[in-house]
């Protein structure tokens, strides 16, 4: 995984058919809703004890954060990754979307405040947040250390309440997502195929990317895990 800022980054986003098409033929990224998420991230115990973030101390403030938080999670990694496959894309018959951390952010087409950046892994028990300046956003960014392996980059919109919902009134339904425009040319490095595909899958992921990129399928490709290694 590389880290060093002035680089890029290699992201992968490990997907199931379904969401492949919904990508491909909508032309946008989802944004689950924070609260959809078991691991959305927090504040540190070391953090909250201290309350000096006073806004984020509000009951109704905390309840209502992660309601107005849309988060789009990618993988950080050189190369593929086998447990990915398997958790994410249908037990590795599903597909993987290649990009770096600049495809993505020069792909999406969104008028409202996205921040994009590698999760940063704590022992919440213990470790302050360095980086907790008082953003509605920045408790997204951290995950406790038992995630690590996720090494997970996450693309996050806040599309705040009201001040009305904030001073206590009731909240309007929040969305369970949002889907952004993406400019799919710049997005997609490769659409990589799982190891466990059929030729019926290979043949469907070719039609869909023809009639996606106006007859171009070169960016098709199978997982380099189906070549068997040498002895």
């Amino acid at each position: 995984m590389n880290t060093n800022q002035s680089e890029e980054i290699k992201l992968w986003r490990y997907i199931d058919w379904g969401k492949l098409k919904s990508l491909l033929q909508d032309r946008a990224i989802f944004f689950p809703r924070a609260s959809k998420f078991i691991d959305e991230g927090a504040t540190p115990k070391a953090n909250r004890k201290e309350r000096f973030f006073a806004e984020l101390e509000r009951e109704n403030f905390r309840r209502c954060l992660a309601d107005y938080t849309y988060i789009s999670c990618w993988h950080m990694n050189e190369h593929e990754s086998n447990a990915m496959w398997q958790i994410y894309a249908d037990n590795k018959k599903g597909f993987a979307i290649k990009t770096t951390d600049s495809r993505l952010k020069r792909s999406l087409d969104y008028h409202k405040f996205i921040v994009m950046g590698p999760i940063k892994y704590i022992d919440f028990e213990r470790d302050e947040n360095p980086g907790h300046q008082g953003s509605s956003i920045t408790p997204f960014f951290y995950k406790d250390l038992m995630y690590k392996s996720e090494d997970e980059f996450r693309a996050v919109i806040y599309d705040g309440p009201s001040q009305e919902v904030l001073d206590g009134a009731a909240p309007s339904n929040p969305f369970v997502g949002m889907s952004i425009p993406v400019d799919l040319n710049v997005l997609v490095e490769r659409i990589v195929v799982g190891p466990s595909y059929t030729n019926e899958t290979f043949d469907d992921v070719l039609m869909l990317v023809k009639d996606t990129f106006k007859g171009d399928s070169s960016k098709v490709e199978i997982s380099k895990m189906c070549k068997k290694p040498k002895y």
